[in-house]
């Protein structure tokens, strides 16, 4: 059975800093935290973790609960990318 290693700052930093993109927006140095980061942390799936909270956000939506502006343009801009492709 392979061991999974410990969290690093780094990727912890990085956790923080994706599940704060996919709910709300990141500053400037923020994302410029997220970009360095993920240069030396490149295995982060950062759509899997904006796939992730969308999904808990809509399934505990009741009829009618808009999405917050800046989840709702990033799964728009997901969308668009993705047909695209």
């Amino acid at each position: 059975m392979k061991r999974r290693s410990q969290p690093t700052a780094d990727s912890k930093a990085i956790e923080a800093l994706l599940i704060k993109r996919a709910t709300e927006n990141l500053s400037p140095d923020e994302q410029s935290t997220l970009e360095q980061l993920s240069r030396s942390v490149p295995a982060h799936d950062s759509p899997g973790f904006e796939r992730t909270t969308a999904a808990i956000y809509v399934s505990q939506l009741t009829p009618n609960t808009p999405l917050p502006r800046a989840l709702r343009a990033r799964l728009e801009q997901q969308a668009i990318a993705y047909l695209a492709s």
